[in-house]
């Protein structure tokens, strides 16, 4: 079997992994998800998720909606940028 990327299920339960791809499969048959780290080995023992487990990212639709735009001026982010992006500052 040749290594590809397929859906890993673990973030698909959580509405994750909306491409696809966050599960690499080995040529040994051993999966890992470099997103919520699910893992299966060779002989398809799997790994829990840690109920600990949050998503690195928020789905747009579950945007932050308190704070405020503004320039991050450390960043030289000016405030139409922040606008455009939707990012807020508190």
């Amino acid at each position: 079997m040749k290594e590809h990327k397929e859906a890993c299920p673990k973030c698909r339960e959580l509405g994750n992994d909306t491409k696809g791809d966050n599960l690499h499969v080995y040529e040994s048959g051993a999966q890992h998800c470099f997103a919520c780290d699910y893992h299966v080995f060779e002989d398809n023992n799997t790994t829990p998720t840690p109920a600990s487990y949050k998503p690195r990212f928020k789905k747009n639709t579950e945007a932050a909606v308190e704070g405020v735009h503004a320039a991050i001026t450390d960043r030289k982010i000016s405030k139409d940028i922040a606008t455009k992006y939707k990012v807020k500052v508190e």
